[in-house]
């Protein structure tokens, strides 16, 4: 029993960090981050493939400016699916991205009813941390 309590505390364990990793980038990002246009996207991390065609993590590269004043950033990492209505990035889509100096994380900016699913997909992911603290102290 307490094999399969601590087996199952660490698969929630990860799907809450998933969960609460993808609120907190998206309010952060929607809030303090600044705005920049995607010009390269790529669904692979290494050899491993980590995006489909309705989400997962992509590594994207920004263009903020035009012309000479254009600054391009490499390596920021998106989670999708962005709801509403964006399932993946695309070239030229407008997201935000944080922190503004030297950006590691971006998202869409999160409006309307995407606050309503961001806050729950918070709330759910604090469940699952609990949930996670549960299993674990099973006897």
């Amino acid at each position: 029993m307490k094999t399969i309590g601590v087996a199952l505390a660490i698969a929630f364990l990860f799907l809450a960090l998933v969960f609460l990793s993808y609120g907190l980038i998206s309010v952060v990002t929607s809030t303090k981050g600044r705005e920049a246009k995607i010009y390269s996207i790529t669904n692979h991390m290494g050899r491993h493939q980590t995006a489909c065609r309705v989400g997962g993590l992509f590594d994207i590269a920004t263009q903020t400016g035009i012309g000479i004043n254009a600054k391009r950033d490499t390596n920021i990492y998106c989670l999708y699916p962005a709801w509403p209505d964006q399932l993946q990035p695309s070239l030229g889509d407008s997201i935000r991205v944080w922190p503004s100096k030297k950006p590691l994380v971006g998202a869409p900016l999160t409006d309307g009813w995407g606050w309503f699913i961001v806050g729950s997909i918070f709330i759910i992911g604090l469940l699952m941390l609990e949930f996670s603290f549960l299993f674990l102290f099973i006897h």
